[in-house]
Formats: C-alpha cells, structure tokens, sequence
C-alpha cells in the first residue's frame, strides 16, 4: 500500500511497529493506553498506527513500556519488526500452553 505524499515516514514507520507488537501481544488500543505512561487512550494510539502522528518522547518510551520492547524497537525496518513480533507471538503462546507431562 502507497503511503500519501504527505505521510511521514518516520510516523508510519513507528506507527506499524506499534500495530505489529501490540497485536503480537493481543493487546486493544485502549490496553496500550492504559499500560502506558503519556498516552491519553486508544485514540491516541490509533493515530499513531495510522502514521498520523509521531509520539513525543514520553509517549514513545511510554509505548515502548507498554508493549514491552526497547523504544529502539519501534524504529526497526519492518522485517526486522515482523520477526520480532512473531518471535513475541510464539512466546505468548507457548507460555499459555499446559505443560506436558
């Protein structure tokens, strides 16, 4: 998908990276917000998906906090993103799964 031209790329590229993690963790929009500090709620959080808007720096460690990642993490390429958010997925799983016996 082409982003608009007066789309910041910065913005978008933070903002996919938020989506990737939170929804590698099953977390809301509104989860994320209550997790972190300087984030208002899951509007807030949603425009940062979007690429609508860049976190300040309190929101973006707050982010970083919430979905349990270094804050450099948020600035990853997006394949690098992928594969740490599938990596944080099969943690989440495999510790929800009853030991065998």
């Amino acid at each position: 998908m082409a982003m608009p031209e007066d789309t910041d790329p910065v913005a978008a590229r933070i903002g996919g990276n938020i989506r990737r993690y939170r929804l590698a963790l099953g977390l809301s929009q509104n989860a994320v917000a209550k997790r972190a500090p300087g984030i208002s709620g899951g509007d807030q959080v949603a425009k940062y998906e979007r690429g609508e808007a860049r976190p300040r720096p309190a929101a973006f460690y707050g982010l970083a906090t919430a979905l349990e990642i270094e804050p450099e993490d948020l600035l990853d390429p997006p394949q690098i993103a992928d594969a740490r958010a599938r990596a944080v997925e099969a943690a989440r799983r495999a510790a929800r799964r009853p030991p065998r016996s």
